[in-house]
């Protein structure tokens, strides 16, 4: 099953709904739980599992937050999935990664439950407020999503529509060398702006970030660094101002 639909994206290798026999987890197995199953009928990275509680419950946070996209990540996965978060994202949906482990505990621990929703919601509510912070930097967010590291805490993902660059490099390529040499510096100035955090491949770039508005920032400075080149040209100015702002 592909992880993203229809949307265009690169799948994620290993995504599947898995129709395996089932098998005890270790988490499960340590913990002296019920056996579990393997997970199907959902989004799945890996051979994830769940037991019979664990099942009802994610099911349930799937219909409590029916406008997200949940990709539930097998507890071997965990840092690939990671690695290719922006592959698993779906447009007009916050995608949120969370693997099996997170699910069997929230299925039992209710202090834990309401930490995690807690932070899902929040991260809803902080991807909303985006949108009009980014506006004017003509950046295009194609999809978003967050996953949830051990402490119960959001990380944020944003991909991003490349033709805004494309746009100004197709016009760039006219001056020949000189400008050829000043993309490639706006580009290396990108990736160290981002820290190294990006999953790039040929339409989109996937920016990280450890908080809302580190990724608002970051955006920003995305947006705005491939708009400052120097002195624009009339043409490029006119291609500044047509962009298509909607998601």
């Amino acid at each position: 099953m592909s992880m993203v639909g229809n949307t265009g994206y690169a799948q994620a290798a290993g995504s599947k709904i898995s129709g395996q026999p089932a098998s005890t987890s270790a988490v499960n197995e340590a913990a002296g739980k019920t056996t579990a199953k393997t997970v199907k009928g959902v989004t799945t990275y890996g051979d994830a599992k769940l037991s019979d509680k664990a099942m009802e419950y994610y099911k349930s946070l799937i219909a409590k937050y029916g406008n997200m996209n949940f990709v539930l990540v097998a507890s071997d996965k965990k840092a690939e999935a990671e690695a290719i978060k922006g592959s698993f994202a779906t447009p007009g949906r916050m995608t949120v990664l969370i693997d099996e482990e997170k699910i069997e505990r929230m299925a039992s621990d209710e202090n834990y439950r309401r930490q995690i929703e807690a932070t899902i919601a929040n991260a809803a509510s902080g991807i909303n407020q985006m949108f009009s912070q980014i506006a004017s930097t003509g950046v295009k967010v194609k999809a978003y999503g967050i996953t949830v590291d051990d402490n119960g805490m959001a990380g944020y993902f944003a991909v991003v529509d490349k033709a805004l660059e494309i746009q100004r490099e197709h016009i760039e390529e006219k001056k020949e060398e000189k400008l050829q040499q000043k993309i490639e510096e706006r580009r290396e100035a990108q990736q160290e702006l981002l820290n190294g955090k990006y999953f790039e491949d040929e339409d989109t770039v996937t920016i990280t970030a450890g908080s809302i508005e580190e990724l608002i920032r970051k955006l920003q400075e995305y947006g705005y660094s491939s708009l400052a080149d120097s002195v624009l040209t009339d043409e490029e100015k006119l291609v500044g101002q047509s962009f298509d702002f909607s998601v």
